[in-house]
Protein backbone atom coordinates (compact mmCIF):
# COMPACT_ATOMS: atom_id res chain seq x y z
CA UNK A 1 0.00 0.00 0.00
CA UNK A 2 1.35 3.53 -1.09
CA UNK A 3 1.15 6.38 1.02
CA UNK A 4 -1.77 7.78 -0.78
CA UNK A 5 -3.85 4.64 -0.10
CA UNK A 6 -2.61 4.34 3.41
CA UNK A 7 -3.86 7.89 4.05
CA UNK A 8 -6.76 7.60 2.35
CA UNK A 9 -7.89 4.75 3.65
CA UNK A 10 -8.19 5.81 7.23
CA UNK A 11 -11.33 7.56 5.93
CA UNK A 12 -14.79 6.85 5.35
CA UNK A 13 -15.49 6.38 2.18
CA UNK A 14 -18.48 6.56 1.01
CA UNK A 15 -18.20 5.65 -3.03
CA UNK A 16 -17.46 2.08 -1.24
CA UNK A 17 -20.83 1.82 0.37
CA UNK A 18 -24.48 1.29 -0.31
CA UNK A 19 -26.81 4.25 -1.54
CA UNK A 20 -28.47 5.69 1.67
CA UNK A 21 -26.00 4.18 4.18
CA UNK A 22 -23.50 7.58 3.75
CA UNK A 23 -21.14 8.95 6.59
CA UNK A 24 -20.43 12.55 6.82
CA UNK A 25 -22.01 13.80 4.07
CA UNK A 26 -22.11 17.30 4.15
CA UNK A 27 -19.90 20.39 4.21
CA UNK A 28 -18.93 21.13 7.66
CA UNK A 29 -16.17 18.77 7.76
CA UNK A 30 -14.56 20.04 3.96
CA UNK A 31 -14.86 23.63 5.43
CA UNK A 32 -12.81 23.17 8.31
CA UNK A 33 -10.09 21.60 6.47
CA UNK A 34 -9.82 24.27 3.76
CA UNK A 35 -9.97 26.68 6.91
CA UNK A 36 -6.40 25.47 7.67
CA UNK A 37 -5.20 25.50 4.05
CA UNK A 38 -6.31 29.64 3.79
CA UNK A 39 -9.40 28.90 1.92
CA UNK A 40 -7.92 27.78 -1.23
CA UNK A 41 -11.84 27.76 -3.28
CA UNK A 42 -11.77 31.51 -2.41
CA UNK A 43 -8.85 32.20 -4.61
CA UNK A 44 -9.95 30.87 -8.06
CA UNK A 45 -12.68 31.34 -11.23
CA UNK A 46 -14.71 28.37 -11.49
CA UNK A 47 -17.35 26.33 -12.94
CA UNK A 48 -19.46 24.05 -11.26
CA UNK A 49 -21.36 20.88 -12.86
CA UNK A 50 -24.28 19.11 -11.57
CA UNK A 51 -26.88 16.56 -12.84
CA UNK A 52 -27.51 13.10 -13.13
CA UNK A 53 -26.34 12.22 -16.55
CA UNK A 54 -23.78 14.32 -18.70
CA UNK A 55 -21.85 16.27 -15.99
CA UNK A 56 -18.79 14.31 -16.68
CA UNK A 57 -19.33 14.96 -20.13
CA UNK A 58 -20.28 18.04 -19.94
CA UNK A 59 -17.02 19.19 -18.01
CA UNK A 60 -14.66 17.19 -20.47
CA UNK A 61 -15.98 19.36 -23.06
CA UNK A 62 -15.76 22.91 -21.78
CA UNK A 63 -12.45 22.20 -20.40
CA UNK A 64 -10.97 21.49 -23.67
CA UNK A 65 -13.02 24.71 -25.20
CA UNK A 66 -10.98 27.08 -22.58
CA UNK A 67 -7.27 24.82 -23.05
CA UNK A 68 -8.42 25.63 -26.74
CA UNK A 69 -8.22 29.55 -26.08
CA UNK A 70 -4.94 28.89 -24.20
CA UNK A 71 -5.81 29.13 -20.74
CA UNK A 72 -4.50 27.40 -17.90
CA UNK A 73 -7.83 24.68 -17.12
CA UNK A 74 -8.26 22.55 -14.07
CA UNK A 75 -10.45 19.83 -14.20
CA UNK A 76 -11.82 17.69 -11.45
CA UNK A 77 -14.52 14.29 -12.22
CA UNK A 78 -14.92 11.50 -10.32
CA UNK A 79 -15.12 8.67 -9.80
CA UNK A 80 -12.14 7.77 -11.75
CA UNK A 81 -11.93 4.60 -14.20
CA UNK A 82 -8.11 3.04 -13.19
CA UNK A 83 -6.02 5.38 -11.08
CA UNK A 84 -7.21 7.94 -8.37
CA UNK A 85 -5.01 11.32 -9.60
CA UNK A 86 -7.18 10.52 -12.94
CA UNK A 87 -9.74 13.09 -11.05
CA UNK A 88 -7.63 16.04 -10.80
CA UNK A 89 -6.55 17.19 -14.16
CA UNK A 90 -4.51 20.59 -15.46
CA UNK A 91 -4.81 20.86 -19.08
CA UNK A 92 -6.00 17.01 -19.31
CA UNK A 93 -3.11 16.05 -17.16
CA UNK A 94 -3.46 14.52 -14.17
CA UNK A 95 -1.89 15.20 -10.83
CA UNK A 96 1.70 13.47 -10.27
CA UNK A 97 1.37 10.54 -7.83
CA UNK A 98 3.63 12.22 -5.57
CA UNK A 99 2.59 16.04 -5.71
CA UNK A 100 -1.26 14.25 -4.23
CA UNK A 101 0.95 12.80 -1.95
CA UNK A 102 2.49 15.44 -0.49
CA UNK A 103 -1.26 17.04 -0.51
CA UNK A 104 -2.04 14.16 1.62
CA UNK A 105 1.01 14.00 3.39
CA UNK A 106 -0.40 17.91 4.77
CA UNK A 107 -3.97 16.33 5.12
CA UNK A 108 -2.35 13.77 7.89
CA UNK A 109 -1.04 16.37 9.82
CA UNK A 110 -4.33 18.53 9.87
CA UNK A 111 -5.65 15.09 11.41
CA UNK A 112 -3.31 14.46 13.89
CA UNK A 113 -3.09 17.65 15.55
CA UNK A 114 -7.19 18.96 15.34
CA UNK A 115 -10.15 17.57 15.81
CA UNK A 116 -11.52 16.95 12.21
CA UNK A 117 -13.08 14.32 10.15
CA UNK A 118 -13.15 14.63 6.47
CA UNK A 119 -14.28 11.82 4.25
CA UNK A 120 -12.65 10.42 1.27
CA UNK A 121 -14.24 12.44 -0.97
CA UNK A 122 -13.56 15.57 1.35
CA UNK A 123 -9.58 15.09 1.12
CA UNK A 124 -9.68 14.29 -2.64
CA UNK A 125 -11.73 17.76 -3.32
CA UNK A 126 -9.76 19.80 -0.69
CA UNK A 127 -6.28 18.84 -2.82
CA UNK A 128 -7.89 19.09 -5.78
CA UNK A 129 -8.55 22.98 -4.77
CA UNK A 130 -5.60 23.31 -3.52
CA UNK A 131 -4.04 21.91 -5.99
CA UNK A 132 -5.55 24.23 -9.01
CA UNK A 133 -4.37 27.40 -6.49
CA UNK A 134 -0.60 26.29 -5.90
CA UNK A 135 -0.68 25.76 -9.93
CA UNK A 136 -2.28 29.57 -10.30
CA UNK A 137 -4.59 27.72 -12.71
CA UNK A 138 -6.79 30.64 -14.60
CA UNK A 139 -10.24 28.45 -14.53
CA UNK A 140 -11.29 25.02 -12.76
CA UNK A 141 -14.33 23.20 -14.15
CA UNK A 142 -15.50 21.30 -11.05
CA UNK A 143 -17.84 18.43 -11.26
CA UNK A 144 -20.04 17.92 -8.14
CA UNK A 145 -19.44 13.92 -6.98
CA UNK A 146 -23.03 13.35 -5.68
CA UNK A 147 -26.19 15.59 -5.72
CA UNK A 148 -25.34 18.97 -5.21
CA UNK A 149 -26.01 21.05 -2.10
CA UNK A 150 -24.13 19.04 0.48
CA UNK A 151 -22.08 17.90 -1.73
CA UNK A 152 -18.57 18.11 -1.14
CA UNK A 153 -17.90 20.88 -4.19
CA UNK A 154 -19.89 22.92 -2.79
CA UNK A 155 -17.86 25.12 -1.40
CA UNK A 156 -16.98 27.19 -4.77
CA UNK A 157 -18.26 30.67 -5.58
CA UNK A 158 -18.70 29.98 -9.67
CA UNK A 159 -18.45 32.25 -12.43
CA UNK A 160 -21.44 29.90 -13.85
CA UNK A 161 -23.45 26.75 -12.63
CA UNK A 162 -24.87 24.26 -15.09
CA UNK A 163 -27.16 21.68 -13.97
CA UNK A 164 -27.52 18.64 -16.79
CA UNK A 165 -30.22 16.03 -16.87
CA UNK A 166 -31.94 15.66 -14.04
CA UNK A 167 -33.53 11.80 -13.34
CA UNK A 168 -33.82 8.87 -10.58
CA UNK A 169 -30.62 8.05 -9.51
CA UNK A 170 -29.35 7.83 -6.10
CA UNK A 171 -32.43 8.19 -4.39
CA UNK A 172 -31.23 6.17 -0.71
CA UNK A 173 -29.59 9.74 -0.58
CA UNK A 174 -30.86 12.21 -2.43
CA UNK A 175 -34.54 11.46 -1.92
CA UNK A 176 -37.06 9.11 -4.08
CA UNK A 177 -38.72 11.82 -6.50
CA UNK A 178 -37.73 14.15 -9.16
CA UNK A 179 -38.40 17.19 -7.02
CA UNK A 180 -36.13 15.98 -4.77
CA UNK A 181 -33.38 15.07 -6.76
CA UNK A 182 -33.78 18.05 -8.63
CA UNK A 183 -33.75 20.18 -5.44
CA UNK A 184 -30.60 18.85 -4.03
CA UNK A 185 -29.00 19.30 -7.69
CA UNK A 186 -30.46 23.42 -8.03
CA UNK A 187 -28.65 23.53 -4.64
CA UNK A 188 -25.84 24.56 -6.18
CA UNK A 189 -27.17 27.89 -7.19
CA UNK A 190 -25.37 30.92 -5.96
CA UNK A 191 -26.62 34.38 -5.69
CA UNK A 192 -26.54 36.10 -8.84
CA UNK A 193 -24.75 33.61 -10.96
CA UNK A 194 -25.63 32.36 -14.33
CA UNK A 195 -27.13 28.64 -14.32
CA UNK A 196 -27.14 26.94 -17.83
CA UNK A 197 -30.02 23.32 -17.13
CA UNK A 198 -31.24 21.33 -19.37
CA UNK A 199 -35.19 21.35 -20.64
CA UNK A 200 -35.94 18.53 -18.78
CA UNK A 201 -39.48 17.46 -16.88
CA UNK A 202 -41.86 20.20 -16.08
CA UNK A 203 -41.04 19.08 -12.67
CA UNK A 204 -37.53 19.29 -12.25
CA UNK A 205 -37.76 22.86 -14.58
CA UNK A 206 -40.10 24.28 -12.09
CA UNK A 207 -37.50 23.17 -9.10
CA UNK A 208 -34.60 24.87 -11.11
CA UNK A 209 -36.97 27.63 -11.87
CA UNK A 210 -38.39 28.22 -8.89
CA UNK A 211 -34.64 28.52 -7.16
CA UNK A 212 -32.76 30.52 -9.97
CA UNK A 213 -35.51 33.10 -8.98
CA UNK A 214 -34.87 32.79 -5.59
CA UNK A 215 -30.80 33.14 -5.64
CA UNK A 216 -31.38 35.81 -8.41
CA UNK A 217 -29.55 33.60 -10.66
CA UNK A 218 -30.08 34.54 -14.32
CA UNK A 219 -31.06 30.98 -16.23
CA UNK A 220 -30.22 30.40 -19.39
CA UNK A 221 -32.74 26.99 -20.25
CA UNK A 222 -31.83 24.53 -22.95
CA UNK A 223 -34.69 24.73 -25.89
CA UNK A 224 -35.28 28.14 -25.13
CA UNK A 225 -32.23 30.38 -24.86
CA UNK A 226 -29.91 27.78 -26.28
CA UNK A 227 -30.58 24.45 -28.38
CA UNK A 228 -28.16 21.84 -30.79
CA UNK A 229 -30.16 20.53 -33.77
CA UNK A 230 -28.33 17.31 -34.83
CA UNK A 231 -27.32 17.61 -38.48
CA UNK A 232 -26.47 14.12 -39.40
CA UNK A 233 -24.37 11.25 -38.39
CA UNK A 234 -21.14 10.01 -39.97
CA UNK A 235 -19.02 6.79 -39.44
CA UNK A 236 -17.08 8.64 -37.02
CA UNK A 237 -19.17 11.09 -34.60
CA UNK A 238 -22.41 13.24 -35.38
CA UNK A 239 -22.62 17.42 -36.78
CA UNK A 240 -24.74 19.53 -34.97
CA UNK A 241 -25.94 23.46 -35.34
CA UNK A 242 -25.36 25.20 -31.77
CA UNK A 243 -27.63 28.33 -31.43
CA UNK A 244 -27.98 30.93 -28.55
CA UNK A 245 -29.78 34.31 -27.87
CA UNK A 246 -29.36 35.71 -24.60
CA UNK A 247 -28.43 38.99 -22.81
CA UNK A 248 -25.08 37.31 -21.46
CA UNK A 249 -23.79 35.94 -24.66
CA UNK A 250 -25.67 37.99 -26.98
CA UNK A 251 -26.58 35.70 -30.76
CA UNK A 252 -24.52 32.98 -31.48
CA UNK A 253 -24.98 30.67 -34.38
CA UNK A 254 -22.15 27.89 -34.59
CA UNK A 255 -23.19 25.25 -37.40
CA UNK A 256 -22.24 21.77 -38.44
CA UNK A 257 -19.76 21.36 -35.32
CA UNK A 258 -18.27 17.51 -35.68
CA UNK A 259 -17.95 15.72 -32.64
CA UNK A 260 -16.21 12.37 -32.73
CA UNK A 261 -18.86 9.82 -31.06
CA UNK A 262 -22.05 7.91 -32.25
CA UNK A 263 -23.69 9.20 -29.25
CA UNK A 264 -26.54 11.89 -29.87
CA UNK A 265 -26.98 12.61 -26.61
CA UNK A 266 -23.41 14.16 -26.05
CA UNK A 267 -24.14 17.09 -28.65
CA UNK A 268 -27.10 18.08 -25.85
CA UNK A 269 -23.68 18.28 -23.38
CA UNK A 270 -21.30 20.05 -26.04
CA UNK A 271 -24.30 22.53 -26.06
CA UNK A 272 -24.08 23.24 -22.17
CA UNK A 273 -20.44 23.22 -22.62
CA UNK A 274 -20.47 25.89 -25.71
CA UNK A 275 -23.17 27.85 -23.60
CA UNK A 276 -20.82 28.37 -20.30
CA UNK A 277 -18.09 29.44 -22.32
CA UNK A 278 -19.90 32.23 -23.91
CA UNK A 279 -20.82 33.25 -20.41
CA UNK A 280 -17.38 33.33 -19.24
CA UNK A 281 -16.47 35.19 -22.43
CA UNK A 282 -19.69 37.22 -22.02
CA UNK A 283 -19.28 39.11 -25.91
CA UNK A 284 -18.26 35.79 -27.45
CA UNK A 285 -16.45 37.73 -29.50
CA UNK A 286 -12.70 37.55 -28.01
CA UNK A 287 -12.31 33.95 -28.94
CA UNK A 288 -13.26 32.75 -32.50
CA UNK A 289 -16.12 30.18 -32.95
CA UNK A 290 -13.72 28.22 -34.74
CA UNK A 291 -11.89 27.50 -31.76
CA UNK A 292 -14.84 25.49 -30.42
CA UNK A 293 -15.03 23.78 -33.23
CA UNK A 294 -11.71 22.73 -33.06
CA UNK A 295 -11.39 21.57 -29.31
CA UNK A 296 -14.56 19.38 -29.75
CA UNK A 297 -13.54 18.41 -32.93
CA UNK A 298 -10.72 16.50 -30.99
CA UNK A 299 -12.38 15.86 -27.33
CA UNK A 300 -11.90 12.32 -26.15
CA UNK A 301 -13.71 11.43 -23.15
CA UNK A 302 -12.47 8.80 -21.31
CA UNK A 303 -14.91 6.51 -19.93
CA UNK A 304 -17.56 8.54 -21.98
CA UNK A 305 -19.24 6.02 -25.21
CA UNK A 306 -15.88 5.47 -25.44
CA UNK A 307 -14.41 3.28 -28.19
CA UNK A 308 -12.00 1.17 -27.14
CA UNK A 309 -10.87 -1.22 -30.07
CA UNK A 310 -11.80 -0.66 -33.66
CA UNK A 311 -11.74 -3.42 -35.25
CA UNK A 312 -13.98 -5.66 -33.44
CA UNK A 313 -15.45 -2.43 -32.20
CA UNK A 314 -15.42 -2.53 -28.44
CA UNK A 315 -17.32 0.37 -26.73
CA UNK A 316 -17.43 1.49 -23.48
CA UNK A 317 -19.97 3.67 -21.47
CA UNK A 318 -21.27 4.10 -17.80
CA UNK A 319 -24.88 4.41 -18.04
CA UNK A 320 -26.54 3.75 -15.04
CA UNK A 321 -30.13 4.99 -14.75
CA UNK A 322 -32.89 4.11 -16.95
CA UNK A 323 -33.08 7.44 -18.87
CA UNK A 324 -29.17 7.06 -19.93
CA UNK A 325 -29.06 3.54 -20.46
CA UNK A 326 -31.72 3.95 -23.32
CA UNK A 327 -30.33 6.88 -24.27
CA UNK A 328 -26.97 4.93 -24.98
CA UNK A 329 -28.53 2.09 -26.51
CA UNK A 330 -31.02 3.98 -29.14
CA UNK A 331 -27.57 5.70 -29.86
CA UNK A 332 -25.34 2.86 -30.29
CA UNK A 333 -28.77 1.27 -32.91
CA UNK A 334 -28.81 4.71 -34.57
CA UNK A 335 -24.77 5.33 -35.17
CA UNK A 336 -24.17 1.64 -36.19
CA UNK A 337 -26.50 0.19 -38.55
CA UNK A 338 -25.53 -2.52 -40.08
CA UNK A 339 -23.43 -4.22 -37.30
CA UNK A 340 -24.28 -6.92 -35.16
CA UNK A 341 -24.25 -5.87 -31.15
CA UNK A 342 -23.54 -7.98 -27.98
CA UNK A 343 -23.40 -5.84 -25.01
CA UNK A 344 -21.82 -6.48 -21.60
CA UNK A 345 -23.80 -5.55 -18.42
CA UNK A 346 -22.53 -5.25 -15.08
CA UNK A 347 -24.91 -2.80 -12.24
CA UNK A 348 -24.41 -1.89 -8.28
CA UNK A 349 -26.74 -3.23 -6.11
CA UNK A 350 -28.27 0.75 -5.17
CA UNK A 351 -29.47 1.08 -8.92
CA UNK A 352 -32.63 0.50 -10.63
CA UNK A 353 -31.40 -3.02 -12.16
CA UNK A 354 -34.98 -4.09 -12.38
CA UNK A 355 -36.21 -1.21 -15.08
CA UNK A 356 -31.78 -1.25 -16.31
CA UNK A 357 -32.75 -5.13 -17.35
CA UNK A 358 -36.06 -4.95 -18.94
CA UNK A 359 -34.50 -2.14 -20.78
CA UNK A 360 -31.77 -4.00 -21.89
CA UNK A 361 -34.07 -6.97 -22.82
CA UNK A 362 -36.33 -4.84 -25.15
CA UNK A 363 -33.45 -3.96 -27.85
CA UNK A 364 -32.74 -6.52 -29.85
CA UNK A 365 -29.18 -7.63 -28.53
CA UNK A 366 -27.04 -10.75 -31.05
CA UNK A 367 -25.86 -11.72 -27.07
CA UNK A 368 -26.42 -9.69 -23.54
CA UNK A 369 -24.12 -11.08 -21.14
CA UNK A 370 -24.47 -10.37 -17.08
CA UNK A 371 -21.22 -10.16 -15.33
CA UNK A 372 -20.61 -10.11 -11.67
CA UNK A 373 -18.09 -7.71 -10.47
CA UNK A 374 -15.91 -8.66 -8.24
CA UNK A 375 -17.22 -6.02 -5.86
CA UNK A 376 -19.24 -6.50 -2.96
CA UNK A 377 -21.48 -3.43 -4.48
CA UNK A 378 -22.52 -4.96 -7.91
CA UNK A 379 -25.57 -6.92 -7.77
CA UNK A 380 -25.61 -10.50 -8.07
CA UNK A 381 -28.81 -12.19 -9.46
CA UNK A 382 -30.61 -14.48 -6.84
CA UNK A 383 -32.51 -17.38 -7.98
CA UNK A 384 -35.88 -15.61 -7.58
CA UNK A 385 -34.52 -13.02 -10.29
CA UNK A 386 -34.41 -16.10 -13.16
CA UNK A 387 -36.85 -14.08 -15.30
CA UNK A 388 -34.98 -10.95 -15.39
CA UNK A 389 -31.98 -12.05 -16.42
CA UNK A 390 -33.85 -14.69 -19.27
CA UNK A 391 -31.66 -14.61 -21.69
CA UNK A 392 -28.73 -13.10 -20.42
CA UNK A 393 -25.62 -15.31 -20.39
CA UNK A 394 -24.47 -14.85 -16.48
CA UNK A 395 -20.87 -14.68 -16.16
CA UNK A 396 -18.96 -14.84 -12.44
CA UNK A 397 -15.12 -14.17 -13.68
CA UNK A 398 -13.42 -12.18 -15.59
CA UNK A 399 -11.80 -15.34 -17.28
CA UNK A 400 -15.42 -16.56 -17.88
CA UNK A 401 -16.36 -13.83 -19.26
CA UNK A 402 -13.60 -13.29 -21.94
CA UNK A 403 -14.06 -16.84 -22.87
CA UNK A 404 -17.53 -16.22 -23.79
CA UNK A 405 -16.74 -13.42 -25.52
CA UNK A 406 -13.72 -14.87 -28.04
CA UNK A 407 -16.69 -17.48 -28.85
CA UNK A 408 -18.14 -14.57 -30.74
CA UNK A 409 -15.20 -12.04 -31.65
CA UNK A 410 -15.06 -11.43 -35.13
CA UNK A 411 -15.18 -8.77 -37.80
CA UNK A 412 -18.70 -6.75 -37.53
CA UNK A 413 -19.54 -7.66 -34.27
CA UNK A 414 -20.23 -4.46 -31.49
CA UNK A 415 -19.05 -5.50 -27.94
CA UNK A 416 -20.94 -2.64 -25.85
CA UNK A 417 -19.59 -2.87 -22.24
CA UNK A 418 -21.99 -0.86 -19.49
CA UNK A 419 -23.81 -0.33 -17.09
CA UNK A 420 -20.97 0.56 -13.76
CA UNK A 421 -17.44 3.12 -14.07
CA UNK A 422 -16.01 -0.11 -12.28
CA UNK A 423 -16.26 -2.24 -15.38
CA UNK A 424 -14.27 -0.22 -17.39
CA UNK A 425 -10.93 -1.84 -16.39
CA UNK A 426 -13.14 -5.25 -17.27
CA UNK A 427 -13.87 -3.41 -20.64
CA UNK A 428 -10.39 -1.96 -21.34
CA UNK A 429 -8.44 -5.44 -20.68
CA UNK A 430 -10.60 -7.11 -23.10
CA UNK A 431 -10.14 -4.57 -25.66
CA UNK A 432 -6.21 -5.21 -25.75
CA UNK A 433 -6.23 -8.63 -25.90
CA UNK A 434 -4.51 -10.03 -29.11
Amino acid sequence: MDRVSEILSSLVNNESVSSGKYKGYGLSSIKKLLSLSCNPQSQGTYVHIAGTNGKGSTAWMLAAILEKWGLSTGLYTSPHLLTLNERIRIDTQPIPRHTLEGYLDQLKSYLDTTEISPTWFDAITWAALCYFRDMNVDIAVIETGLGGRLDSTNVITPAVTIITQVSMDHVGVLGNTLKKIATEKAGIMKNGIPVISSRGSSEVLQVITNHASKTGAPLLQEGIHFDVTPVRSTTDGIIFNYTCDSSLTGSIDIPDIFLPVNCHVQARNAGFAITAACILDRTAKNYPEQDVRMALKSISIPGRFEKLRDDPPVIFDPAHNPEAVTEVLQSIFAGLTGYSISVVLSLMNDKDYTHILSIVKDFNFSNIFYHILDDHRCYQPSTADEKKLHGMTITHTQDELFRSLESIRKTGTVILFMGSFRLYKTAKEFATMK
